[in-house]
C-alpha cells in the first residue's frame, strides 16, 4: 500500500498579516494511506514549501512499515524538515491506530480530549477594519492579535477601545529589543493581556532575558522552540511555550516537549498553522496536556474539507 500525497490550496478569509510576510492563499498537503489521512502545513519561516516536502516524503518511507516501532526506527533517522516528519509519522499513527480501532490520544496513550476554548486571531490589517472584523468574530471569549513593533500601540489600543475581552499579543519576533516591549506595554491596558507571544526574535537571547526580568505580563515562546528544547535557558525567558505539531515534528515529541515544559514549571499551549479541520483535529488529540489552545487555523480559512471539528461559540470538540 503506498501514502498518496496531495497539494491543497487554503484561501483566507482575510489577508493573514503578521510582522513577516502576508499571503491570501496556503498551500498544504495531505497525505493518506487507505482511510487514514494526515496534514502537512509547510512554514517558510522554517524552510519548508509545498516541493520540498513533497520531494522528502518518498526518501524518507518508500515503504509502509509494519509496526510503531519500527517507525520510530524510520523516523529517528529522518534528517528532513519538521512539517514532513509530522505528516509521515501522524499518518501513520492514525493508520494503527485504525487497525486496533482506537482514536489517536489512545492510542498514544493519553487522556480523553476535552471540549476546549480557543483564542480567535486577528492579523494585522488597517485600523478601520479592525470595528467590523470583531464584530463579525464576536463568539469568541479571547483574541489573539497580531502585531509588529510599528502597528502594536495603534492596534492593541484600538481593540481595547472596543472590547474587554482577554487579549494575547503574538509579535512573531516583530520587537527588536527589551525596551521596545516594554515602551509598548506602557501604551496599553496590561490587566487585559493575558499574555505576549515571542516578542523578540529567537536568536536575541540576552534581550529575552532582560526582558524576562522586568515584563509586567507572562511571555510565551513560539520561534524559540522547534523540536527540541533547552528549558534551563527557556525558563529565564518565557513562562510558558507554544508547541506546534508542525514544528515538534510528530506527536512523540510534541508530548515530550510538553510534559517537559511542565516538569520545568512552565505554561504549555499548543499552537497551529493555517491548516484544515484535519491538522486541528491532529492536534486536538493533545489538547489535555495544554493550558491554553490556539487552534483557530481552520476557522481562518473558506474551503475547509474535512469538518472534523465542532465550534460553539470559540468552544472546540472533536466530532
Amino acid at each position: 500500500m503506498q501514502i498518496k500525497v496531495e497539494k491543497i490550496q487554503l484561501h483566507l478569509k482575510t489577508t493573514w498579516k503578521i510582522s513577516r510576510n502576508a499571503s491570501d492563499i496556503k498551500e498544504n498537503i495531505i497525505l493518506s494511506l487507505g482511510d487514514a489521512k494526515s496534514e502537512v502545513a509547510p512554514n517558510i519561516r522554517y524552510g519548508e514549501t509545498p516541493d520540498i516536502v513533497t520531494s522528502e516524503i518518498p526518501k524518507v518511507l518508500p515503504k509502509v512499515p509494519r509496526s510503531l516501532r519500527r517507525l520510530e526506527d524510520i523516523m529517528g533517522g529522518f534528517s528532513g524538515h519538521h512539517a514532513t516528519r509530522f505528516g509521515i509519522e501522524s499518518l501513520l499513527v492514525h493508520y494503527f491506530a485504525d487497525l486496533e480501532g482506537k482514536q489517536p490520544y489512545e492510542y498514544l496513550g493519553l487522556e480523553k480530549p476535552t471540549d476546549v476554548e480557543t483564542s480567535f486571531s486577528l492579523p494585522i490589517m488597517e485600523e478601520e477594519k479592525i470595528k467590523s472584523y470583531l464584530e463579525e468574530n464576536s463568539q469568541y471569549n479571547c483574541y489573539k492579535i497580531k502585531v509588529d513593533a510599528t502597528t502594536a500601540v495603534e492596534t492593541v489600543q484600538k481593540v481595547q477601545s472596543l472590547t474587554s475581552k482577554n487579549l494575547r499579543i503574538d509579535a512573531n519576533e516583530g520587537f527588536e529589543s527589551a525596551q521596545q516591549v516594554m515602551d509598548f506595554l506602557s501604551q496599553v491596558d496590561q490587566s487585559k493581556i493575558e499574555f505576549l507571544e515571542q516578542p523578540l526574535p529567537a536568536s536575541s537571547i540576552e534581550e529575552s532575558i532582560k526582558l524576562f526580568k522586568v515584563c509586567p505580563v507572562t511571555i510565551i515562546a513560539d520561534e524559540s522552540v522547534e523540536d527540541d528544547a533547552d528549558f534551563s535557558e527557556l525558563k529565564q525567558m518565557f513562562h510558558g511555550i507554544n508547541v506546534k505539531l508542525m514544528k515538534a515534528g510528530g506527536y512523540f515529541n510534541a508530548i515530550r516537549l510538553l510534559k517537559e515544559a511542565r516538569a520545568h514549571g512552565m505554561k504549555t499551549m499548543i499552537g497551529c498553522m493555517i491548516e484544515t479541520s484535519l491538522g486541528i483535529w491532529s492536534a486536538m488529540q493533545l489538547n489535555t496536556l495544554a493550558d491554553y489552545l490556539d487552534l483557530d487555523g481552520y476557522l481562518l480559512i473558506s474551503n475547509d474539507p474535512y469538518h472534523l471539528i465542532n465550534n460553539k461559540n470559540g468552544k472546540l470538540s472533536i466530532r
